[in-house]
């Protein structure tokens, strides 16, 4: 859905709008990003439209050229607005209370961290030709998550990094048939890291299937 846009379009609105848009920008022009020559010629353009559209509302059934008037001086206060409504917004310094009394959006800044979550549901089976069939479920990874394929032999104590994948599957080739392995998946985004899933063991007794 289309983000809606803060200059009103409806005449009675934007008229509204752009007269408090020049008011303050008048008010408050030496705490913004913008000149007094600048200020001058918003509110010149302002009382422009503003005559305008008043002539529009009285002879809007006959006046087809005050239609066209307004409408010209309309394009070129919104391009107004937008040029230094742009200047405001790229200005850090300008406090969001300004942004406000001017009409404008204040932006959230603060962009939400997306958290690796427990893989789900690892499911790991042999075969006679060594390789290992990992499967799991992502579970509320979002995407762009990786994952850490992790493995333990039988006999070993800890885990062992084997691969990074963003796949929720993988194939751990040139194992011997029969032989114990454990392994977990975590995921990964950035440098976070999220707990392991379940364990899934191949030849859990040490024999060939």
């Amino acid at each position: 859905m289309a983000n809606k846009d803060y200059i009103p379009n409806a005449d009675a609105d934007f008229k509204e709008f752009s007269t408090n848009f020049a008011k303050q920008i008048a008010t408050h022009q030496a705490e913004l990003p913008v000149s007094v020559e600048e200020s001058d010629k918003l509110t010149t353009d302002s009382t422009g439209f503003n005559g305008k559209y008043e002539i529009h509302i009285e002879a809007q059934d006959v006046a087809q050229g005050a239609t066209a008037n307004k409408n010209e001086a309309k394009d070129s206060l919104m391009d107004n607005i937008r040029t230094l409504a742009g200047k405001i917004q790229a200005d850090k310094s300008v406090s969001n209370n300004l942004r406000s009394i001017l009409g404008l959006p204040i932006h959230d800044n603060i962009h939400s961290v997306i958290h690796p979550q427990i893989p789900q549901d690892l499911y790991a089976e042999g075969s006679p030709t060594g390789v290992n069939n990992l499967n799991w479920q992502a579970g509320e990874n979002k995407p762009g998550t990786m994952y850490v394929v992790e493995a333990m032999k039988a006999g070993e104590k800890d885990f062992s990094f084997v691969d990074v994948v963003t796949k929720t599957r993988y194939d751990h080739k040139n194992q011997t048939p029969g032989t114990m392995i454990t392994y977990q998946i975590k995921a990964k985004r950035g440098d976070e890291v999220s707990q392991p899933s379940n364990n899934a063991v191949v030849y859990p007794h040490g024999t060939t299937e």
